[in-house]
Formats: structure tokens, sequence, C-alpha cells
């Protein structure tokens, strides 16, 4: 590709339209396309991020549309309790603030839009990006990148008149990521979103749920859209596959290595806890449980599992106790809080929590504190991350595309199927003793 010269105007700006995707991701978007909009000596304008996580929670499964067809005026009942259902977490979410704005995200980035012009005088125009966009234009260099994007501007935008591009993208951004973040480690103009986040915490307060003056340990054991359910005849349905599958053990499932059983985690935090019995800890267990997994039963629908009528009946009654039984256990560890499913209060303890925590511990499909932290942490400060796996890492190991790059050393990778415990242990005392002291994090921790 060739990479000659391209006139590009100076009075050019840019915003950024993420995907409709988590808030990490988005958050990861973010870090990317700003960092490749100020390499190019463009302006940043803010455009406020919303993240679809601020979405109700999955009603019960006695609100959703039926597994099997009732009596019309069940459906109409369960109608009605859903519009209830919905109206009521609409009035509590009003109650929390909103995910960006808990972290302080937008009303510092808008404070930053300053002598600006009117939408009026800019030319708009939307430039999507992602790794197709890559392959297609056979760019493999952050040069070829820039390239690309100032051709595409000159071309689309040939006149005097001022400019802004919105980037938008494509997919999550992995091979751009790593392009991006390669080259440029860190923002350009010193944006410090872990400063920004504690700045804002002193402005709002948020009461930590750890225990003071302790070692503090998170372990996020996601479940939701990616859980399997064991039914009350002790089979499994991976709920994430495309079309559901009922197995006979937990290990014969279909990526199996990318799957810890609940037990699995209940071992580890118990190994970790033990460990340590002669320092002071303070443990917090977050899950958004089970109910979104028995959600998506009624929208991928369970006629090619073959249940019997009884079967159906007795999956739908253990949805109701589903959650209590399943993390039973986690709540007799001594130490610990069990903060189990999704609310806006909840969301907004595990983000403040992932970021004054000393130890996290994750599973394979925990993409979030990676994301999280690439992002809203800080390398003098970032916390311990144990990530478990069952032989093959996760996906979000390759932590080039993250901008994890200086943090990578905090992060243990664990088998927990062949890894010495011993060695692992060990490794984590020596980094728990050797770890920086959180001094500007002593006012809201």
């Amino acid at each position: 590709m060739k990479t000659e010269a391209v006139r590009f105007k100076t009075d050019t700006y840019f915003s950024i339209n993420p995907l409709p995707s988590g808030l990490s991701d988005q958050i990861l978007e973010f870090s990317v396309f700003y960092k490749l909009g100020l390499s190019l000596g463009y302006h940043y304008i803010h455009s406020p991020f919303h993240s679809p996580q601020r979405a109700l929670p999955p009603p019960p499964l006695g609100m959703v549309p039926p597994l099997v067809n009732p009596h019309p005026i069940t459906n109409i009942y369960r109608k009605l309790c859903r519009k209830f259902y919905d109206y009521w977490h609409r009035l509590e979410g009003k109650s929390f603030p909103d995910p960006y704005d808990f972290l302080g995200f937008n009303s510092y980035l808008a404070r930053r839009n300053i002598s600006i012009p009117t939408m009026e005088d800019l030319e708009k125009i939307d430039l999507e990006l992602g790794d197709s966009t890559l392959e297609k234009n056979s760019i493999k260099t952050f040069e070829e990148l820039q390239y690309f994007i100032r051709n595409f501007l000159s071309q689309k935008s040939p006149g005097k008149k001022k400019t802004l591009v919105t980037f938008r993208a494509t997919s999550l951004p992995y091979l751009m990521g790593e392009l991006i973040h390669s080259n440029i480690p860190n923002y350009q103009d010193g944006l410090n979103l872990n400063k920004t986040y504690f700045e804002a915490k002193q402005r709002h307060p948020w009461k930590s749920i750890f225990k003071e003056r302790k070692l503090k340990i998170v372990m996020h054991v996601r479940q939701g859209d990616v859980a399997v359910i064991e039914t009350p005849w002790n089979t499994f349905i991976p709920v994430w596959l495309k079309k559901l599958v009922e197995y006979k053990t937990f290990s014969d499932i279909q990526y199996d290595n990318r799957v810890l059983h609940l037990d699995e985690y209940y071992q580890f935090i118990k190994k970790i806890l033990s460990h340590l019995q002669d320092t002071d800890c303070s443990s917090l267990i977050f899950s958004d449980g089970f109910t979104r997994a028995f959600s998506q039963l009624t929208l991928k629908g369970v006629k090619n599992l073959n249940l019997t009528k009884d079967q159906l009946k007795n999956l739908i009654k253990s949805a109701k106790s589903y959650d209590e039984k399943a993390f039973k256990k986690f709540t007799t560890i001594g130490g610990s809080t069990l903060i189990l499913g999704e609310h806006p209060r909840k969301l907004c303890d595990l983000l403040h929590s992932i970021l004054v925590a000393d130890i996290i511990i994750i599973g394979p499909r925990a993409g979030m504190v990676p994301k999280l932290l690439a992002t809203y942490g800080h390398v003098d400060t970032m916390p311990i991350v144990i990530v478990l796996h069952k032989g093959t890492p996760p996906p979000f190991s390759q932590i080039d595309y993250m901008g994890l790059h200086a943090k990578a050393k905090n992060f243990i990778y664990v088998n927990i199927v062949n890894d010495d415990y011993e060695g692992i242990l060990l490794e984590l005392t020596n980094m728990v003793a050797n770890r920086h002291p959180k001094q500007q994090h002593a006012q809201v921790s």
C-alpha cells in the first residue's frame, strides 16, 4: 500500500460512535479511536456514551413469553406483569447513576470541548473502521492506517469547510487496537481516566463495600448469557450455543476449556483465602447469576432439547430458586460477601471494587475486568489479576489489542487442571508483598 503524503486540514475534528456493546468494550473502542484521532492532528469533540448495560435486568422466567403455549388469559397476565416489572425497574434505576456518569467519563470529556465550532459550521463525515478495513485494504502498519484515513477524508471533503469525522467501529478492533496501542502506549494529551474516576468520587462519594484496612479481593463469576444451566435431572445446557444442546456431564460441553463450574471458582477462592489466612482480607464475590441464562432458553427455544412435559415443568420451576441454591456454598466463606444479580447499584459496586481492589480473580469469560483495567487502571496501582482457565488461555490473554502492555506483569494465568498451586501461591505472596501503596485511594477505597 502506498503511503505518500496526503494533504489534510488542520481544522479537522473527530468524535466516536461506539458499537452497541458492553461498557468495557465501548471504553476500549474509545481508547483506540481517541489515540488514532489525536495522532492525525484532529481535535476531539465528545459525544456522550451510553451503555446498553444500563438496560433492564431480565425478568423471571414466569414473566417472559412461555416455553409452551398456555391459555390466552395466561399470556395476557404475563404481559401485564412484564409491563409492571419494566416500569418498576426503570423507576428504581433512576435512583442510581448511569455507569458512564458513575465513572466520570462523559462529564470530564465534555468539559474538554473548549472552543469548538458549532455543528452547523462542520461538514460531517462518517468513517467506518475495523479489522475488516485493515484486511480489505492490506493495511499492515500504523503509518498505512493514517494514510488511509487522510486519503479517505481528502476525497470526501476536498473543500475548505471545517470537518467533523465520526469514527464508527465495524467490530471490536482487535488488530487495529494492537496496531495503535503498540505505537501509542499512552494518551498523547496526558488523559488519565483513573485520575478522572477518583476525582469524580471526591465530588460524588461512593461507599465501598470492602471492610476497611484489609487486603481487598474481588472474584467476578460471570454467568448470564454465557452460563451453563444444570437441570433438575442433572444434565447440562450451555445457553450461549445458537442451537441448545443438552449434555450428560459438564465435561462433555463444547468449549469446556472456556467454561468453569461454580464449584471450581469456590474451591479456588477457598485456597487463596486459606493461603492468606495470616493476612486480614475482605473478599467480595460478584456474579450476575442465572436469571439472564434462563431467559436465553425462551429466546432460543427448547424444542430441539426433546424435553418431556414434566421435565419442562421442573426446569421452569427450578429457575425460581436456582441462584440461591447454586451460590449457597459461597455464603459460607468466612470474611466474604456475595453480591448476586443484575442491578444498577450492584454494577456501581462492581466497578468501584475493581478499581480499588488488591487482587481480582476471574474466569475465562470475564473480559470486562481486563478491558476496564486497560482503560481505567493505573500502572502504579494495578491489582493482581488471577485468570483461571483449563489449559487454553482466554482470547483476552492476547493483551496487546487492549493496550495493557505496561500492566501485563500484574496478570497471573492459572490452569486449574494442571498448574502447580504452591508455585502460584508463592508468586502471589511475593506480588502482594511488593505492591505499591495505594495512597491516592485512601480516601475513597
